[in-house]
């Protein structure tokens, strides 16, 4: 018995030798829960292209790995930890290649003495083959990211890092590597890497008694007291619930109109458009911010500044009049400094429409007004991942979306015409005193009137609780 137990213990060593075992412990450990750290943890500064999507990614890594934690969104007032996360690039690169392949032109007949159609197939042999280069095309994305993390209540740097990560594919023939599943491979190695940077330093954090603990600011709240609902001195976390006063509804919007794209996919209206919506809304009480003909780095840095600015809005709202498209079923509105030639470039040039939305958009209650779905500047590159119009959208609790006109369709600018037809029916109407479902209604009539039915506005909403009538801004702060 003992030499038997010997003798597997010694092969299974040479196996694990061979195979790397001690490696795949290793990671077992790593993706084991951590029960360790129960504290508040928040997004502080999030900063570079596709930055946003790191964040959300190690969020969810975070919080599988320390299930007894808590993450709130932009609550970095109460948090015990915030965590800063750059990303410096996220580059693309591209190779290719050819790859022989032998095609057989003429089989021999198969054997007479096999039996069965399998041993008749197998039987048979390639008389004449014909050898051709097919082409290949090597992808591969690059994540360069930073990860600080600090105690929120005496900005100790807890850890802080910097790595690159990488998703790699190669296809040939007629396939190509998918560009979403490469961003999803590098963003998903470099939220393992953050978390288990986090795990030791977090731990300590854990361990030490809140009366040993830096003193919090009077208004900051620990996560006890974040949890519990608890007040201290002047601290008050506001409920998630609540909702302002009718009349006073704090409302902030976000304004943008591109039309100076190059070439044949310049657009006349959109910067009319902007400039009246935005007039629009500062007469119902709005804040509002407006960019016209912005390129990627300026929509970019609007978006970022819109979150800081707003933060304590009711309602906030988006506005953008412009090219927009759907690649591979993803929305994207589009920068002026869009390179129509190229469409895997689109995808990091172009906005994401669900990424702004989540990422970007404060409040309770955010609404997006798209006049955005006029024809695709990209179909002249003949891609497959492209479709006409833009796609339809899973909106998240508290969210309407509204199209200039239904997805998979197009959209007119209005030729000829000072402002769209989607946007025109929007300045007669956004500031009725009536819901805003009632409002969209009389929009989409208006436009379908307009454009003699060929164009017809739609919407996706789930938004909650009672009626939302904007002209109630007026005089809200």
């Amino acid at each position: 018995m003992t030499k038997s137990i010997v003798a597997r213990l010694t092969v299974a060593a040479v196996v694990c030798a061979i195979q790397g075992c001690a490696t795949t412990e290793i990671s077992a450990v790593a993706d084991q829960p951590d029960l360790r750290f129960n504290g508040v943890v928040s997004a502080g500064q999030v900063r570079g292209e596709r930055s946003a999507q790191v964040s959300g990614v190690v969020e969810s890594e975070l919080l599988r790995i320390f299930p007894k934690a808590q993450w709130l969104a932009g609550g970095a007032a109460v948090a015990d930890v915030v965590l800063d996360i750059s990303v410096y690039s996220a580059r693309l690169t591209e190779s290719r290649s050819t790859q022989e392949q032998r095609i057989c032109r003429r089989w021999s007949e198969p054997d007479k003495d096999a039996k069965g159609t399998l041993q008749k197939v197998f039987s048979r042999k390639c008389l004449d083959w014909q050898t051709q280069q097919i082409p290949c095309l090597t992808r591969n994305y690059e994540l360069d990211v930073q990860l600080r993390a600090r105690q929120r209540a005496s900005e100790r740097i807890l850890v802080s890092d910097r790595k690159v990560t990488t998703g790699s594919d190669r296809a040939c023939g007629s396939d190509s590597p998918t560009l979403a599943s490469l961003q999803a491979d590098a963003e998903s190695k470099a939220a393992r890497w953050a978390v288990n940077l986090l795990r030791d330093p977090l731990a300590a954090l854990a361990s030490i008694p809140v009366q040993n603990a830096p003193m919090a600011p009077a208004n900051l709240r620990t996560n006890e007291q974040v949890r519990a609902g608890v007040s201290e001195g002047r601290a008050q976390l506001p409920e998630p619930q609540a909702t302002a006063p009718t009349g006073a509804l704090r409302a902030h919007a976000l304004v943008i109109g591109n039309g100076a794209y190059p070439g044949s996919a310049r657009l006349d209206n959109p910067v009319n458009d902007a400039r009246a919506m935005s007039e629009k809304l500062r007469s119902m009480g709005f804040s509002v911010t407006t960019v016209t003909d912005a390129r990627r780095g300026q929509m970019l840095e609007a978006l970022g500044q819109f979150q800081r600015s707003a933060s304590g809005a009711d309602v906030s709202l988006l506005y953008f009049a412009g090219h927009g498209v759907q690649i591979d079923g993803a929305n994207f509105i589009l920068p002026t400094d869009i390179d129509h030639s190229d469409v895997s470039k689109a995808i990091f040039d172009g906005v994401r429409l669900s990424d702004a939305i989540d990422n970007f958009l404060p409040g309770k209650t955010k609404l997006v007004l798209l006049d955005a779905c006029r024809d695709n500047p990209l179909q002249r590159a003949g891609s497959r991942s492209l479709t006409r119009g833009l796609a339809p959208m899973n909106v998240s609790q508290g969210t309407l979306i509204a199209y200039a006109t239904r997805d998979g369709q197009v959209a007119l600018d209005g030729v000829g015409q000072k402002h769209s037809p989607f946007t025109q029916a929007l300045l007669e109407h956004l500031g009725d005193p009536t819901d805003i479902g009632v409002v969209l209604r009389r929009v989409r009539e208006k436009v379908m009137q307009a454009t003699g039915g060929k164009q017809q506005p739609w919407d996706y909403g789930s938004l909650t609780g009672g009626e939302l009538v904007l002209s109630s801004v007026k005089g809200g702060k």
